[in-house]
């Protein structure tokens, strides 16, 4: 993001023009989430020797066990997946009884978990019926037998822990799905802790306005009724039921700025569709899904007050004013209207429905 408020071509060339050292510069950029989940690629390998006839962890690799729930913990974070290949020390699959072959795989099915994690930690056989705990997975090594833990990008779990490459699909369809709020992105550890209200007071000297994005996220966020700071990329987050592993939601959005969105036809809506993910966060009794996909604090703000057909927007995205602008410049009651449905990983849709987005 430049000066200006628009995006640079590179970090170089942003770090290239500042007076501030560009290596202070480059690690101070460096610290924005701009990727996958840092546990992403992770692997550790537990033998039979680390673990106890119970199943659990030996003295010795306290150290595995908590890479391991630090992995399990991403994905009931929804910021990674995660795999576990079972090897066989004395499998006799490629027909040489002393080799060490994949034998079994398993993923971390976060939706067997409940809001206490009272239930064992439930790793489930991929393309197989298999529940397993942690415990019992662990205790199917026998003699000189290893399990490798991965850490996978979001989503990629199935498809990672599959013996052919090609993840399942889970039977059934969800009926209903519904969009509860947002939240930032968790995966990275906070690095330069924006915990102020950080308000900036421009001087105008020509030719160096002051950046009118920044402008339009004040004069959004006020309306919205939000204090002036500053605002991460947020995840879509919602309830449902039947939700499954591997499902989307498909968004309507009103293109057409000539009737509200409730009485606009099928044409004058165009569709995201975005890949949701389960947490074991819970409303009441509800488990909570995320995107992983996360909006840009400008995007959202002006999807919030109606879009970008709806009163107001466009002039202040691209002109805003000095000054707040009154409230009725914008009508999210009429504009903040939405074709919410979900798709299954069968590719079966529930019923539209118009709603509000909030945040």
């Amino acid at each position: 993001m430049g000066h200006d408020g628009l995006r640079g071509f590179s970090i170089n060339g942003f770090v290239g023009t500042t007076p501030v050292p560009a290596d202070v510069v480059s690690q101070f950029i460096r610290e924005f989430d701009t990727g996958v989940a840092p546990m992403v690629g992770r692997t550790i390998t537990v033998f039979a020797t680390d673990v106890t006839p119970q199943g659990g962890f030996v003295s010795g690799a306290t150290w595995k066990a908590d890479l391991v729930r630090e992995m399990e913990h991403q994905a009931e974070l929804a910021n990674a997946g995660l795999a576990v290949h079972v090897f066989d020390d004395d499998g006799t699959g490629d027909g040489n009884p002393d080799d060490v072959e994949l034998s079994r795989s398993f993923w971390y099915k976060v939706t067997e978990l409940d809001a206490l994690l009272q239930n064992p930690v439930p790793y489930k056989e991929e393309n197989a019926s298999t529940i397993l705990s942690r415990e019992g997975l662990l205790l199917l090594l026998g003699s000189a037998d290893c399990a490798t833990f991965t850490s996978t990008p979001l989503g990629s779990e199935r498809r990672v822990a599959s013996l052919s490459g090609d993840a399942s699909v889970p039977s059934g369809s969800g009926t209903s799905i519904a969009q509860i709020g947002t939240t930032p992105n968790t995966a990275n550890a906070d690095a330069i802790g924006m915990t102020l209200q950080a308000t900036l007071a421009w001087t105008e000297t020509d030719p160096f306005n002051p950046p009118f994005r920044i402008r339009s996220q004040e004069i959004f966020r006020n309306a919205l009724g939000l204090p002036a700071q500053h605002d991460f990329a947020r995840r879509l987050r919602f309830t449902g039921v039947g939700l499954q592993e591997g499902g989307r939601v498909k968004i309507g959005i009103d293109m057409d700025s000539s009737d509200a969105p409730d009485a606009s036809g099928d044409t004058d809506f165009q569709y995201i569709t975005l890949p949701i993910h389960p947490t074991n966060a819970f409303q009441g009794a509800n488990r909570i899904w995320e995107t992983s996909v996360e909006l840009e604090p400008l995007f959202l703000y002006m999807l919030l007050l109606g879009g970008p057909e709806g009163t107001g927007i466009d002039e202040i995205m691209t002109a805003p004013p000095a000054t707040q602008p009154p409230p009725e410049t914008f009508n999210p009651a009429q504009w903040n209207r939405y074709r919410l449905s979900y798709i299954s990983p069968s590719n079966v849709s529930t019923t539209e429905t118009v709603v509000a987005l909030v945040y």
